[in-house]
C-alpha cells in the first residue's frame, strides 16, 4: 500500500512482557496505529496487550504475524478479532524434514544444501484445511502442508 508508512520498530524479543512494555512505550510517542506486523507470535501477543494499555480500540487495529507456532494464537486467529493473517511457517513440518535431512545424512544419502519449506499467509478461513482440530487440539495436516507449491531453490526478490 503506497500510502502505508512505518511508525516504529520494537525488539520485542519474542517476549510478551518486553514487546508490551516496548510497544507501550513507542506508542506513546506515535499515538493510535491501525496494523502491527509481528515477526514472531510472542512480539505479536505482547505488543497488542501494550497496544490496549495505551488505551486504543481492541476494533480498530489488525495484527500481522509470522510464525502461528502455537495453539494460543491458532485460537485467537479463529475468534475474528484483531489477528487477522499470520506467515504460517509450520514448525511440526519443519521438524520432520529436518529429522528426515538428518537420517539420510547418516545414511550416507545426498541432501540438497536448501530445504525450502512451504508457507501461506495463514487467515481463519484456511487454518482448519492445515490444522484441523482433533480432540480439541490443532493437528497439523502434514499432506496438506507438503501439498502447498514451493520453489526448489530459495529465491531473490
Amino acid at each position: 500500500q503506497p500510502e502505508a508508512f512505518i511508525v516504529a520498530s520494537i525488539n520485542g524479543e519474542a517476549t510478551p512482557p518486553i514487546a508490551r512494555a516496548a510497544a507501550l512505550e513507542a506508542l506513546k510517542k506515535t499515538g493510535d496505529i491501525d496494523v502491527i506486523f509481528a515477526m514472531d507470535d510472542e512480539t505479536g501477543q505482547g505488543a497488542y496487550q501494550g497496544y490496549l494499555d495505551a488505551g486504543f480500540d481492541a476494533d480498530t487495529v489488525t495484527i500481522a504475524g509470522f510464525g502461528l507456532a502455537g495453539e494460543h494464537e491458532k485460537d485467537w486467529l479463529m475468534k475474528g478479532e484483531a489477528l487477522k493473517v499470520s506467515q504460517a511457517m509450520f514448525p511440526e513440518y519443519v521438524g520432520l524434514r529436518c529429522i528426515d535431512g538428518v537420517i539420510k545424512l547418516f545414511n550416507g544419502e545426498n541432501v540438497p544444501v536448501r530445504d525450502v519449506i512451504p508457507t501461506v499467509p495463514m487467515t481463519a478461513e484456511i487454518l482448519e484445511k492445515y490444522y484441523p482440530k482433533k480432540d480439541g487440539i490443532w493437528t497439523p495436516d502434514f499432506e496438506a502442508i507438503a501439498a502447498i507449491p514451493a520453489k526448489s531453490d530459495c529465491t531473490k526478490i
